[in-house]
């Protein structure tokens, strides 16, 4: 098998395979080389990436380096929870779930955070004049309330 035609796209001159779980899965360690993106032909490549530790020369603290391809100690890049919420606006989360071979919750998480992603940036110094409205969600006295934007008529 040629395991360097995917390896080439992304710059990588050198592969080394740490170890073969199965035929259909490797877990290789990975060097940065920009941000082309790879696709790997329906293998499932885990990514063992060790974080390095500077002494700050500015107040002399040891800081981990920060990860641009991932928030946090999360275990899913910002790609693939973009990815993920923007699927789940048009299919349930159970689908997006299957879709992506990933759990329900992995996909609230993304939900989640895209919608308080959104909210800390959202820019309300433009609103004058506010509509609200309930709406009722299901059977019995259970109402959701959303408040519009009327100049731009855009849910807030």
């Amino acid at each position: 098998m040629d395991w360097r035609r995917n390896c080439d796209r992304m710059g990588i001159t050198h592969r080394v395979v740490e170890r073969v779980v199965d035929v259909l899965t490797t877990v290789t360690p990975v060097v940065s080389a920009g941000s082309s993106m790879c696709r790997c032909g329906g293998i499932d490549v885990y990514l063992v990436y060790a974080s390095r530790w500077a002494v700050c020369d500015h107040c002399g603290g040891v800081h981990v380096e920060l990860l641009p391809w991932v928030a946090g100690k999360r275990q899913f890049t910002r790609a693939l929870m973009i990815t993920l919420a923007t699927w789940a606006r048009v299919l349930t989360w159970k689908q997006v779930a299957a879709l992506f071979h990933c759990s329900w919750s992995t996909v609230a998480t993304a939900v989640e955070e895209a919608v308080s992603y959104g909210l800390t940036r959202r820019n309300l110094s433009e609103v004058t004049h506010i509509g609200i409205d309930e709406i009722s969600r299901k059977r019995g006295h259970v109402y959701v309330t959303n408040v519009y934007d009327l100049n731009s008529r855009h849910l807030l």
